[in-house]
């Protein structure tokens, strides 16, 4: 779609401002305030490809624009040059066959992501459920925290109670921590504490 005719939502004006950049194509990648690891991950594999052409009449083959936006805050979009229509119409049909530009880009970003919500807030939520789930003292709560993020990881994704370990949404990764499959893989209470004394004696 050229920019002329390309709006963000249906309530904005199409082809704002950039005035030399009307005929431009509108690539079909973008990322906001918003954005997860899969349009991060595709807006930089698209710059990456379109990086690699030449200029043309000393025009760059690529441009990325920023707006500010009531809903988002901004966006950010890349514009092709016209001459380099094919080339976008292949990424296009390229992310209509499958929605990753690069897998293993994506990947890293996922799992970095998804580390990054376990430290700032995960871990915590899930000693809340395994306290509530399990009837846990305050002191055990207490002991849980101290272990910290990483072994609570360990916890969280042992093969004993394996389970869909996080789902990525546009916004982030979202942890699924129902525990009835930790129940049918027979973790006790006392299989609990087995766990974090042992983790307790490795600390110290």
């Amino acid at each position: 779609m050229k920019y002329k005719d390309w709006a963000p939502t249906q309530f904005d004006q199409r082809g704002l401002a950039l005035p030399d950049r009307q005929e431009w194509l509108v690539c079909p990648t973008a990322r906001n305030r918003d954005s997860g690891p899969l349009d991060e991950s595709n807006f930089a594999a698209a710059i990456e490809i379109f990086e690699a052409l030449p200029q043309v009449d000393d025009e760059p083959p690529y441009e990325v624009a920023r707006f500010g936006h009531w809903g988002p805050g901004w966006f950010e979009i890349i514009l092709v040059h016209p001459a380099y229509a094919a080339e976008c119409e292949k990424l296009e049909g390229a992310l209509e066959d499958y929605p990753v530009l690069d897998e293993m880009d994506f990947c890293k970003r996922e799992s970095e992501a998804e580390q990054e919500a376990w430290t700032c807030w995960a871990w915590k939520d899930f000693v809340s459920v395994l306290v509530d789930e399990y009837g846990l003292s305050d002191t055990t709560r207490d002991r849980l925290g101290s272990i910290g993020p990483d072994r609570l990881w360990e916890l969280y994704c042992s093969p004993i109670v394996s389970g869909e370990y996080s789902t990525p949404y546009d916004s982030g990764p979202s942890f699924s921590f129902g525990l009835s499959h930790w129940k049918q893989a027979g973790v006790t209470r006392d299989a609990l504490a087995k766990w974090l004394w042992a983790n307790r004696r490795e600390r110290s």
